[in-house]
C-alpha cells in the first residue's frame, strides 16, 4: 500500500484474513519515504484465540470481565480491613488497587478478601523493577512469580506495571509486559503517566493494554486537564487500548 507522507492523519484499514489458526503471530509494517528510505519500521503482536480472555478490552473501548462490560469505579487503599472494603462497596465502587500489595506476603488474601467484597484487584507489580526503591534480589523473577501465583484469582482485573516512570524505563517496561503476555492471557496489563501530550504517551503504546493520566482535578481551580490529558491518552493510543483515567 503506498500513501503519501503529510501533516494530514492517513488511517489504513486491512480485511481480517478468514481461516487463521489459533495461535501467535507478528505484523511487521516498514514505511519508506519517497526516495526509498526507511522511515519507520513497526511490529504489532496478533493473538488467535478460540475464546476471549477473561478480562478484555473489546473494539469499543469497554472492559469486559466474565463475559460482562464493566467500568472500572475505584480507590486506592492502604490494606484490606474489612471496615475499609465493606464501606468502598456500600459507596458504590467496584474496584481497588493498593500499593501495599506488591511483593507483600499477603498477596493472596488480599484478593481473596476483596473477592468476598465482590470487588476487582488491580494488583501492583509497579516496583518490581532493578533499580526500584523495593528491595529484591531478582525484581523481574520475583514479577513473574507473583503472575503466575495470583492469576487464577476471580477478583483480579489487571495488572499495574508502571506509575509515572520516564521513557527511560521503556526496556524494563517492556520486558514486564512482555512477561504478563507470556504467563498470563487473562488479564491486561495497565500503566498511568501525567502527560499532557499524546507524544509522549504514544512511547509506551507497545507496552501495556490499558492507559491512564492522573489529572487530579480534586482540588484545582481549573477542571480543563481532566480534559486535556484524557484527550491526549486516546490520541496517543490511537484508538486501539483501553482508556481509563485517575480522578
Amino acid at each position: 500500500y503506498t500513501f503519501s507522507l503529510n501533516k494530514i492523519d492517513t488511517t489504513l484499514s486491512f480485511s481480517q484474513p478468514k481461516g487463521i489458526s489459533v495461535g501467535n503471530y507478528t505484523w511487521n509494517m516498514q514505511y519508506f519515504n519517497e526516495k526509498g528510505k526507511l522511515v519507520l519500521d513497526q511490529e504489532h503482536l496478533i493473538e488467535v484465540v478460540k475464546s476471549m480472555p477473561e478480562v478484555y478490552i473489546d473494539k469499543e473501548g469497554f472492559t469486559v470481565k466474565n463475559g460482562k462490560r464493566i467500568f472500572p469505579f475505584g480507590v486506592y487503599i492502604g490494606h484490606h480491613d474489612d471496615q475499609h472494603l465493606k464501606r468502598i462497596k456500600e459507596a458504590g465502587f467496584n474496584t481497588v488497587l493498593s500499593y501495599g500489595y506488591g511483593f507483600n506476603k499477603g498477596a493472596e488474601a488480599y484478593l481473596d478478601h476483596a473477592h468476598e467484597y465482590n470487588l476487582n484487584v488491580i494488583y501492583s507489580l509497579k516496583d518490581m523493577y532493578e533499580g526500584r526503591s523495593m528491595k529484591i534480589d531478582q525484581p523481574r523473577k520475583t514479577a513473574v512469580e507473583y503472575i503466575n501465583k495470583l492469576k487464577n484469582k476471580p477478583a483480579l482485573l489487571s495488572w499495574y506495571t508502571v506509575d509515572e516512570l520516564l521513557p527511560e524505563w521503556l526496556p524494563k517496561i517492556k520486558d514486564m509486559y512482555n512477561d504478563i503476555v507470556e504467563n498470563d492471557k487473562n488479564h491486561p496489563a495497565f500503566q498511568v503517566h501525567y502527560y499532557d501530550g499524546a507524544r509522549m504517551l504514544e512511547k509506551y503504546y507497545y507496552t501495556t493494554d490499558i492507559m491512564a493520566t492522573d489529572p487530579y482535578p480534586v482540588g484545582r481551580p481549573d477542571l480543563n486537564l481532566t480534559t486535556i490529558r484524557t484527550n491526549a491518552t486516546v490520541n496517543g493510543m490511537h484508538g486501539s487500548k483501553g482508556i481509563w483515567s485517575v480522578p
